[in-house]
């Protein structure tokens, strides 16, 4: 197995804050590069989430724990996944909501567009920890965009780009059949803008180390 020396993803934005888009864009795209990867072979991971996306010694991005990965033929052949599994605030509504299945590949872009407003925003999109359930969801599911971003403008998305909201967007659709595939997202007019170097990753995430060791002797010292 492969070392993830830096830990999981999830540590660095609970730790050190949001990611710029330009740092956004590096990890979208290694996560969708080992997404796709994943489908071309027939399977889908249906446990997306920053813990589940380690870094390695250089901040590269590895794709773990397939517990919950299915074929994407299905168990019955049929292309359709069955059992409500994944984590609640990732889970795509359809998962919890369809008696007669749903398809992998577009719960797993779903998971997708949770992660990518959790790395620039430092927070979930929605307020109940599951979507289907939840009144911002709502807005998304009714087509109302402008008045979920209004809301979380208020807690600041306001700084985040009009095309990365409305690639957000995209990928939270209640309908599976309205959410862009891993290709479509490609092409989407936010992968345009300004990625990170390498360099720049491990420049960046070398001080965002630097600086949570030096809150937690802080925080001892206090003690």
């Amino acid at each position: 197995m492969h070392l993830a020396d830096r830990g999981c993803l999830y540590n660095y934005i609970a730790d050190s804050g949001a990611f710029t888009e330009p740092q956004a864009r590096y990890y979208i795209k290694q996560l969708l590069e080992g997404l796709d990867y994943c489908h071309f072979e027939g399977i889908t991971h249906r446990d997306l989430k920053t813990e589940n996306l380690l870094l390695d010694k250089n901040f590269n991005l590895k794709i773990a724990d397939f517990g919950f990965a299915g074929p994407i033929s299905g168990q019955n052949g049929n292309g359709l996944q069955k059992g409500i599994v994944g984590t609640e605030r990732y889970m795509a509504p359809e998962i919890v909501q369809s008696n007669d299945g749903y398809r992998g590949p577009p719960a797993d872009l779903f998971a997708v567009g949770v992660l990518l407003f959790s790395m620039v925003a430092g927070q979930f999109p929605f307020l109940q920890a599951r979507a289907d359930s939840d009144t911002l969801f709502k807005l998304i599911k009714q087509g109302e965009r402008k008045q979920f971003w209004e809301y979380h403008d208020k807690y600041g998305t306001e700084k985040l780009s009009d095309t990365l909201k409305d690639l957000i967007t995209a990928l939270l659709q209640a309908n599976p059949m309205h959410r862009p595939s891993i290709c479509e997202v490609f092409a989407h007019k936010w992968f345009s803008g300004e990625t990170a170097t390498h360099e720049q990753i491990i420049e960046e995430f070398q001080k965002r180390e630097v600086k949570v060791q030096e809150k937690l002797l802080e925080e001892r010292k206090k003690k």
